[in-house]
């Protein structure tokens, strides 16, 4: 993991912005941690 210059996790932070976004993240919590995930859709550009 990494930290940001403030002490953040810097992907706990996008986690949270796609939460903010209404995308699906859903979350798991273990003994010995967390897992979050996300769903990105893309968009394909044809032309």
């Amino acid at each position: 993991m990494f930290n940001n210059p403030f002490g953040k996790l810097v992907q706990i932070e996008h986690a949270l912005t796609a939460v903010g976004y209404g995308q699906t993240s859903p979350g798991i919590k273990a003994a010995n941690g967390v897992v979050i995930a996300t769903e990105k859709k893309t968009t394909i550009y044809i032309g």
